[in-house]
């Protein structure tokens, strides 16, 4: 049932719907994006250039992924590199995310410093353990990329002129909150976990008997491969780029008005990477699709209770999930300990359905002076 499929990135029955994703002008600041890496490249060494420069369609980009331990190790570690290199990194991401997009990024990377602290492993998990790559050359007109990746962590981000995809991420959080240091106070996932409960909660009952697929976090129920120890309820993690998902629960459009709001509420909170526009225009599209969204449920939905749950269209997929300890000693899930992620169906991860639609680059002859 979640399986392979040579077809494309990630469709709900193996065959990828196609025209869904257009070239536009999002407004994109892609000058100052461009500015920003190039002031790292100019920063770094030959050797660090050899090791973070890939070509655009490097199959590199797809081995990303979110352990404390490096699956693939490329691009330049953020806690071992310069000083100014790893300034300039942020200075990068921060030209490419949204305010809150950033801010939510580096709190992700402040916990996982506060994890490595608690379990005396900060060489290990700090708040500059992260790998950062490049796909082809900044440019204002070319399309290019960049991945930044690490425990609880992973961005990859396609650019084209002033148009951007970040597809697909992970993002989570082992506490999701700081309650000591510098950085007491920090929390992340909250407004996704609250405005999912929310959801469930609001459904009618015969709503939320469509939505809740399993009644336990690890069902006897589930079939093979649908639960497992790295991702547990996870469909759409590290790895799992070229998968068949299948629509489940309840359709979107069913649901009230009030709880469709919700569920566009959600999908900005996982959408708050983008800037402004990119978000709006994506929303616009989701909306666009409500009839074919399907919102579904794992677990129970008593306020204290741990839960996963997923929302899936042909134009994004997004996944919550309480996990079990990994370093923390909890057995059982837990609502402190998070993962989150999001990617874009039919071929829209990595901006590939896009990458077709870019003209190819103008070739400039010169012309050979007569004799």
């Amino acid at each position: 049932m979640y399986k392979s499929s040579r077809s494309g990135l990630k469709t709900n029955l193996g065959n990828i719907k196609r025209d869904l994703f257009k070239l536009h002008d999002e407004d994109l600041a892609i000058n100052d994006i461009v500015a920003a890496a190039e002031v790292f490249l100019e920063a770094c060494t030959d050797d660090e250039k050899s090791k973070v420069c890939y070509h655009i369609d490097s199959p590199e980009w797809r081995t990303w992924s979110n352990p404390e331990f490096l699956l693939s190790d490329k691009g330049v570690r953020l806690d071992e590199c310069p000083l100014h290199l790893r300034v300039a990194v942020l200075d990068v991401l921060r030209a490419s995310l949204s305010p809150e997009g950033y801010k939510k990024a580096i709190s992700a990377m402040r916990i996982n410093h506060f994890l490595g602290e608690l379990v005396e492993a900060p060489r290990i998990m700090n708040e500059y353990s992260y790998n950062f790559v490049l796909f082809g050359m900044p440019s204002a007109s070319r399309p290019w990329g960049f991945q930044l990746y690490g425990h609880h962590l992973c961005l990859n981000i396609f650019l084209y002129r002033r148009q951007i995809v970040i597809s697909p991420w992970f993002t989570g959080a082992e506490p999701n909150f700081i309650d000591t240091g510098p950085y007491a106070g920090t929390r992340i996932l909250h407004e996704e976990e609250r405005l999912g409960l929310e959801l469930m909660q609001g459904l009618s009952p015969q709503d939320q008997n469509a939505a809740q697929i399993y009644k336990d976090m690890h069902d006897a129920a589930m079939s093979e491969g649908r639960w497992n120890a790295d991702d547990q309820r996870h469909l759409c993690g590290a790895y799992r780029d070229n998968s068949i998902v299948p629509y489940e629960g309840v359709v979107v459009s069913s649901l009230s008005d009030s709880n469709q709001n919700l569920v566009w509420q959600i999908l900005e909170q996982y959408l708050t990477y983008l800037p402004s526009m990119s978000r709006r225009t994506r929303i616009e599209q989701c909306k666009h699709f409500a009839h074919e969204t399907f919102f579904s449920w794992i677990g129970s939905f008593g306020s204290d209770d741990p839960f996963y749950y997923r929302i899936q269209s042909p134009i994004v997929v997004v996944e919550f999930d309480h996990h079990s300890g990994v370093f923390l000693t909890n057995e059982e899930p837990a609502k402190f300990h998070i993962h989150t992620l999001l990617r874009t169906p039919n071929a829209g991860d990595y901006g590939m359905a896009l990458r077709p639609l870019i003209p190819p680059a103008q070739t400039v002859f010169k012309a050979i002076p007569r004799t």
